[in-house]
């Protein structure tokens, strides 16, 4: 008996030191840190009780009062067992069956009723079955009908334990298991040591070991801190990227326009004609009303508000939604048409908003191109501006067909009015038509622009406004690694961008920028190992800004057309660091990568 209470002590004060490291120590608020603050408590809160048995067992037939006191604190013992097991089950239920504490809540919720039902039934067992003590001078120990029916509950919660290990096998080497593992032990042990000699007391200390094992296992504060700063960043500079792209893309929609309107204005500042001064102004109208659009409906983000968002119904997956529309119009292409789908990686997965209305229209759009294009191609972009909680999608459906006159572009953007009985109906069957599509994206408080011409083709802009789920995280489960190599990526082909930054963000760390400009900023900023950048972009070309790449003393590749691989050796004159060829892509960035990173 000294034997067990010295061991009972050692591991109250080993626990007591550990409990307050643990609780001065700055700490995230989380479900894993509450349970590991609970579980702990108990430990200490069941040695303190083990040993009051210890004292109280032998002195139980001194009178009525020790023999009440021995009996309540061996039961209450018995009770804190099972509350223990309990809570670490539960600890190991999310551990196997959530993904950091996403949705853990309504998991737990739907087994509340039954866990109190079996926590109940468990506490009247250990308060009312019968219970016996023996002690001599050596031994001190409790056995009976009630510590034989726990000891079968431990048994239970044990195989639920391995239940939750053997369904998440591939996460065995996760270091949270290896409590488990310690418990797995522990219990086989002390059940087998118990049938052999039921008076060596160490289980309760044993399980005081397990909670030290968790203390480091759990999160740690500061490693989750880095983790989610980490993340944070990637996030920003994700958002950042795709800002910049989309501003990028759509300087050319600015551009085009005041090009325009100055050619409009010299003729029409040299031209004696009346005609042809009035269809000049009526064209710089249309142009000026364009710009308006652009600016107002797309970049204006002060006017992005979640009460401003009409028929907010459900949450969807975006990419699923696209998906499905891609292979639907895949399906009714012929050979002479290629579809193409491009979304940018700021869009959020998940959104809230009239998904059915929203296929609708794309789809009627879609499917207008498809009937419209006999060769050539069918473009879909998508694009998104976020603040705080609302997202502004940013559709821009481009095709090479037939195209429309201005009276007809005119006809189809000037419907307005409610939507009619008639076209309810085709709402239900979803036979549509441009005229409809335009008074239900305006029904959901969105806008569409066209801007097409006869023989050329047409240009949809669509801009829809969806709340962002609240709930959307960055997963990672990387580990924080300083180590990790950056990457420049700068090219105006977002369709290379995409593919080259595929193939390399897997082991690197790749930022993006569709302008060298921008580039040079990032630069500034931050530090890079190397620089990939495209030879000929629409602002200017690599070898025309290579010396102001170099002062910062990074490696600096350019990515050549196979058509120029025979004059590769005067890029490197120019000082360049190296060159890749991007007809042979995957072996030029594998040759690339281990000669520079």
């Amino acid at each position: 008996m000294k034997i067990g209470i010295v061991v009972i002590l050692c591991s109250l004060l080993f626990t007591s030191l550990v409990y307050v490291v643990y609780m001065i120590k700055p700490k995230v608020k989380s479900f894993e840190n509450n349970i590991y603050t609970t579980l702990i408590s108990l430990n200490i809160f069941g040695l303190l009780l083990e040993l009051c048995c210890c004292f109280l067992v032998p002195m139980r037939e001194i009178g009525a009062w020790y023999n009440f006191l021995n009996n309540l604190f061996n039961r209450t013992f018995l009770v804190y067992f099972i509350t223990w097991l309990i809570v670490f089950m539960i600890y190991i239920y999310y551990v196997s069956f959530t993904k950091k504490g996403k949705d853990f809540s309504d998991k737990i919720n739907k087994l509340k009723g039954l866990g109190i039902v079996f926590y109940l039934v468990l506490v009247s067992l250990a308060s009312f079955l019968p219970l016996y003590y023996f002690s001599d001078n050596s031994y001190v120990y409790s056995y009976g009908p009630a510590v034989n029916s726990i000891m079968t509950v431990a048994g239970l919660t044990i195989a639920f334990d391995i239940y939750c290990l053997i369904k998440n096998f591939k996460n065995i080497h996760n270091k949270k298991y290896y409590p488990l593992f310690a418990l797995i032990i522990i219990m086989i042990s002390a059940m087998i040591l118990r049938n052999i000699n039921p008076g060596l007391i160490f289980i309760n200390s044993e399980l005081a070991f397990i909670a030290v094992i968790m203390f480091f296992t759990i999160e740690n504060p500061d490693l989750k801190m880095l983790n989610e700063l980490k993340e944070n960043r990637e996030l920003i500079e994700k958002n950042y990227e795709g800002n910049a792209n989309l501003l990028f893309n759509i300087t050319g929609e600015v551009k085009k326009p005041l090009e325009n309107i100055k050619s409009y204005y010299y003729e029409v500042e040299s031209s004696k004609n009346i005609n042809m001064i009035k269809e000049n102004l009526n064209k710089i109208k249309k142009e000026a009303d364009n710009l308006d659009y652009v600016v107002s409906n797309i970049l204006d983000v002060s006017s992005l508000d979640a009460h401003n968002i009409k028929i907010v119904k459900t949450k969807y997956n975006i990419y699923n939604l696209l998906k499905t529309i891609e292979i639907k119009a895949n399906s009714k292409l012929n050979d002479d048409v290629k579809f193409r789908l491009e979304i940018s990686e700021n869009v959020p997965k998940n959104l809230y908003g009239d998904e059915v209305k929203l296929k609708q229209i794309l789809t009627t759009i879609i499917e207008n191109s498809i009937t419209h294009t006999e060769k050539g191609f069918i473009e879909v972009n998508v694009d998104a501006i976020i603040k705080y909680d609302v997202c502004r999608l940013i559709f821009t459906i481009e095709d090479s067909g037939k195209g429309m006159s201005l009276k007809k572009v005119n006809d189809l953007m000037s419907s307005e009015g409610s939507i009619t009985d008639e076209e309810i109906k085709k709402l239900d069957n979803l036979d549509l038509n441009i005229n409809i599509v335009n008074k239900i994206t305006k029904l959901i408080g969105g806008h569409i622009l066209i801007r097409s011409k006869e023989n050329e083709g047409t240009k949809f802009n669509i801009i829809i406004e969806q709340k962002i789920d609240e709930n959307e995280v960055i997963d990672s489960n990387n580990s924080y690694n300083e180590g990790t190599k950056k990457i420049l990526l700068i090219s105006d082909n977002i369709d290379e961008l995409n593919i080259i930054k595929d193939r390399l963000s897997t082991y690197y760390d790749v930022n993006t920028t569709m302008h060298y400009k921008d580039g040079l900023k990032k630069l500034e900023n931050n530090s890079f190992n190397l620089i990939l950048i495209e030879d000929e972009m629409k602002m200017t070309s690599a070898i025309n800004v290579v010396d102001e790449f170099k002062k910062y003393d990074v490696p600096v590749v350019v990515m050549l057309p196979k058509a120029k691989e025979k004059i590769k050796d005067a890029y490197i004159e120019d000082g360049f660091s190296d060159t890749l060829i991007k007809s042979r892509l995957k072996t030029e960035l594998t040759r690339i990568a281990k000669k520079y990173l």
